[in-house]
């Protein structure tokens, strides 16, 4: 009975936490194809120019912001029993954020001109406006960096529909502006500029929002001495390399893997993987409730609960996998048609869609165990694990490669079997570390 009523408790703060986040993510994907739209009608020379861009800057803040984990992780333990401790965190994550932030913008502006020039190729007009693309959004990376902290304030104190509420406006606002800009106010290749400024003014608009919302919380925080910066920054190194690693290094490696079997393989299952991606939202989202209810079950000492967190988000996030895999595949022809029209990729793509589906289910073990036992502060933990697995992993492709027998299919199942024999790894040390059994 004990155990039924926790289990209901849990998926009860799972879900207040998750759905407003999982909401946010799938209008956000909406409002990305409707940008798109409005980009793809300027120019190919505005199509590459923000594609490049928005990739840099999201892999910049991808990177950048995943050290506001650990004021995820610190405060939840605090939360409710050290405000001052539970304020100081938020002010050194404030502070650290904002300083990141401002050297990115700095960085841009001394740097951009030259990648793009030497590493890219762009020169003349093209390389203008790119340049003056990425001057101009450089300042939403500043304001999204400010935004890491607030969003999650939040989500530490369970209040995610501010953020549905303050992206759903935010997008309406982009959206309006960009149309404008591009349709009304510049001209030729200036347009792309347009989209820049709406994206740039609707950002600060949702930092003004949340200012607004959080204005106790900051006049809280300003009058507390901040002490935690450093203990951020060195708590934050290990997720930042296993973000690099993982996202960067690991993915790269695979896909010029997957290069060397062919074009057709290569684009078959960069888009592949893309519609599957979209199935994967909720995942980083129930994920990310573990970075803040970990915390607090363990520091209320309610170890009962502690156990059986990461095997509801789990649960949950394979339920919501397998509905939307099911929609996905129901709806594939114009999932795939979507995303290009060239017959040959479209067939290869059929042919591929569910292994890709399947196999990628194996990353919701390995997200959720990750998560889980980051949140328990093991972060150098997981690197060290993911570094040998990995390496491993690509070690066999590599030989396999040179034996001429590497297929895509092999491809997916060393991938699947990397994520489960991590999970398996990660989820022992997590209950191990939770040890009291569940009644």
């Amino acid at each position: 009975m004990e155990k039924n009523k926790a289990i209901l408790d849990i998926i009860r703060d799972v879900n207040s936490f998750s759905l407003p986040l999982i909401l946010n993510n799938f209008f956000n994907v909406l409002i990305s194809v409707i940008m798109a739209s409005i980009v793809g009608r300027i120019s190919v020379g505005a199509i590459i120019s923000t594609e490049i861009v928005d990739t840099l800057n999201y892999a910049i803040l991808g990177i950048a912001g995943v050290g506001t984990l650990v004021f995820n992780i610190e405060s939840s333990k605090v939360r409710d029993n050290n405000k001052m401790q539970f304020f100081d965190w938020f002010k050194s994550c404030m502070l650290v954020n904002t300083s990141i932030g401002l050297i990115i913008v700095i960085m841009v502006f001394l740097f951009s001109r030259i990648i793009f020039l030497k590493v890219y190729g762009i020169k003349g007009s093209n390389l203008e406006i790119i340049c003056n693309y990425s001057y101009l959004t450089s300042f939403s990376i500043l304001a999204n960096m400010v935004i890491f902290s607030f969003t999650n304030l939040l989500k530490v104190n369970k209040k995610t529909k501010h953020i549905l509420v303050a992206g759903f406006i935010g997008a309406i606002l982009q959206i309006t502006l960009s149309y404008i800009f591009v349709n009304y106010i510049l001209n030729g290749n200036q347009k792309v500029l347009g989209v820049g400024i709406g994206s740039t003014i609707s950002i600060y608009f949702q930092l003004f929002v949340y200012f607004v919302v959080l204005r106790k919380e900051i006049m809280t925080a300003a009058k507390i001495k901040s002490s935690k910066k450093m203990k951020m920054l060195i708590k934050s190194i290990p997720l930042v390399v296993q973000e690099v690693l993982e996202g960067s290094v690991f993915s790269v490696l695979v896909i010029t893997l997957i290069a060397r079997l062919g074009d057709s393989e290569l684009s078959a299952y960069s888009v592949s993987v893309k519609i599957v991606g979209i199935c994967l939202i909720p995942m980083y989202m129930y994920c990310n409730s573990l970075t803040v209810l970990v915390g607090e079950y363990t520091s209320k000492n309610k170890a009962m609960e502690a156990r059986l967190l990461p095997i509801i988000t789990t649960s949950l996030t394979f339920a919501f996998y397998f509905v939307l895999s099911i929609i996905l595949i129901i709806n594939k022809e114009f999932s795939i048609t979507a995303l290009t029209n060239i017959e040959d990729v479209q067939k290869n793509i059929i042919s591929i869609l569910a292994l890709v589906i399947i196999f990628s289910s194996f990353q919701i073990l390995f997200e959720n165990s990750k998560y889980s036992l980051q949140s328990l502060g093991k972060s150098t933990f997981v690197l060290r694990t993911t570094i040998i697995a990995n390496s491993c992993t690509l070690f066999i492709m590599l030989a396999i490669t040179y034996a001429k027998a590497l297929s895509l299919v092999l491809i997916f199942m060393l991938l699947a079997f990397n994520y489960s024999a991590i999970s398996v790894v990660f989820f022992r040390r997590y209950f191990g570390i939770i040890k009291e059994p569940v009644k």
